[in-house]
């Protein structure tokens, strides 16, 4: 029977310069989970022995990530051993009727390997439907026996982890869809969907920056370009709507990319202006037939 767990959390309180946002952490403790053997396996797998972990959000609050955690052991030996990258797990809403995009697989090829695992999801963010969240994981790997069991991998007890954080439905939305259009040595051009403001602020630094550290810009065009990179360097930019003083949104999700390499510069002292023509007899004709070069 699967079972509803409403855990105990612990709510964390972050104030932003954008946001109030609230991080609630649920942690399931009520034994090993299974993993699915299944093919082939694909978003649209389902694993049988999944349970579910379950919160209530304030009314009126908007997700704005879900960072998720696990240990996965798995089993030793040869051709029936399993390995971390041979088990992919993704996480469902099933109050809201979504799921993430894709599976996420383990790093290790070592039979029997143990790995803890964790991400940051926003495949949930925005409004929701229902202020009580019920969030379930599915452990999946390939094989032709279906059946969902700890033999081979299972989830280790007590280190599935989910972190929801959430904040007041905003009065200034979030842009989306953030895309390098182009890009040269020393500029990019950004472009974006945005929120509804006519005015935004961009951030950029090195990839993986904190917002607040890197280098801000403010823009009043969407495409907007952004000078002053440096060549062949790796950038992650970052977007926000600025609707109006003290009221901007929450910051887009990042895009990385590179610019490239600087140009080569050369200079010449050879010219040929072909007028003098002492030692050249043209030919007649339209097409010259007959011109002398001499060698």
């Amino acid at each position: 029977m699967k079972k509803l767990l409403l855990a105990a959390f612990i709510g964390i309180v972050a104030v932003t310069a954008q946001a109030q946002i609230s991080s609630d952490t649920l942690n399931y403790n009520r034994g090993t989970l299974g993993v699915q053997s299944i093919f082939p396996v694909n978003i649209n797998s389902q694993a049988i022995c999944a349970d579910t972990l379950g919160i209530s959000i304030p009314s009126g609050h908007w997700i704005s990530s879900v960072e998720l955690s696990y240990e996965l052991q798995t089993q030793g030996g040869g051709f029936g051993g399993v390995a971390p990258s041979d088990v992919g797990t993704y996480l469902e809403l099933l109050s809201e009727a979504s799921k993430e995009g894709g599976i996420t697989y383990g790093n290790s090829n070592t039979n029997g390997d143990t790995e803890v695992l964790t991400r940051t999801t926003n495949d949930f963010n925005g409004a929701v439907t229902d202020t009580f969240l019920i969030f379930k994981l599915h452990p999946l790997r390939q094989g032709f026996t279906a059946v969902c069991d700890t033999n081979q991998a299972r989830i280790t007890d007590s280190t599935f982890q989910i972190i929801v954080n959430h904040y007041p439905a905003p009065t200034c939305f979030q842009p989306t869809n953030l895309t390098v259009d182009w890009k040269v040595s020393n500029q990019v051009q950004l472009s974006w969907i945005t929120g509804g403001s006519t005015s935004w602020e961009i951030e950029y630094g090195t990839p993986g920056f904190t917002p607040g550290t890197g280098t801000r810009v403010s823009a009043l065009s969407n495409p907007f370009i952004l000078s002053g990179l440096s060549a062949s360097t790796p950038y992650e930019f970052i977007v926000r709507d600025s609707c109006a003083a003290g009221d901007v949104s929450l910051w887009s999700v990042g895009t990385i990319d590179s610019t490239l390499c600087a140009p080569i510069t050369f200079t010449t002292n050879y010219v040929e202006d072909f007028n003098d023509t002492t030692d050249w007899i043209p030919g007649s004709g339209f097409d010259n037939d007959g011109s002398i070069v001499p060698s």
